[in-house]
């Protein structure tokens, strides 16, 4: 069976700004700094918002976010749907 501890897209998509910003600070390799963590809270990020911004990084820049940490938040809203289409396609094999 295939196990994992990676949140689920509704899962992600039902948190708070609070509760998603935790999540990727523990996400990325090296964590937002404090003045773009603060924007993300600021600019009222919350895990639906997250998800819209997947692949755009201009969502996060309109945010108020530099470009660094635009790309790498697009990145990961990418990547967080990424593993749910795998782990669904995974299903349907199994199935």
């Amino acid at each position: 069976m295939f196990a994992t501890n990676e949140p689920t897209v509704d899962e992600i998509r039902s948190w708070s700004k609070d509760e998603l910003l935790k999540w990727i600070q523990q996400q990325l390799p090296i964590p937002l700094e404090l003045e773009d963590a603060e924007k993300c809270l600021n600019a009222r990020i919350n895990g639906h918002v997250f998800l819209k911004g997947a692949g755009d990084m201009q969502v996060f820049r309109d945010a108020g976010l530099p470009f660094g940490p635009s790309v790498e938040l697009a990145q990961l809203a990418n990547e967080a749907i990424g593993r749910k289409r795998k782990y669904c396609r995974y299903i349907m094999h199994v199935a």
